[in-house]
């Protein structure tokens, strides 16, 4: 399954999620499925407008938004929706 990330470059957000990530697929080797695409907003500008998000890192799949960080966030919230919803994904919900 891929789940598509929309980034900016130099965000910080966006390195301090793909941390994240990397640490929930390594606790969680069910995670393994799953295939995240990283795709650079300014790089893909069509793409970007066509999908309806404001912050980055946003995440897609199957081009509907399922989640989106905010910059107010901090890391440990971030980390657990994270969670959340690849645990959901996981369980097929």
């Amino acid at each position: 399954m891929e789940i598509m990330v929309m980034e900016y470059p130099g965000c910080p957000f966006c390195r301090q999620a793909r941390g994240i990530v990397a640490e929930l697929v390594q606790e969680h080797p069910e995670y393994g499925q799953f295939t995240f695409r990283y795709v650079d907003e300014t790089e893909n500008e069509k793409l970007a407008a066509s999908l309806g998000y404001y912050y980055t890192p946003s995440y897609f799949l199957d081009g509907r938004k399922i989640y989106e960080a905010t910059p107010h966030e901090p890391a440990s919230m971030m980390h657990q929706r994270l969670s959340e919803l690849l645990a959901q994904l996981a369980a097929g919900r």
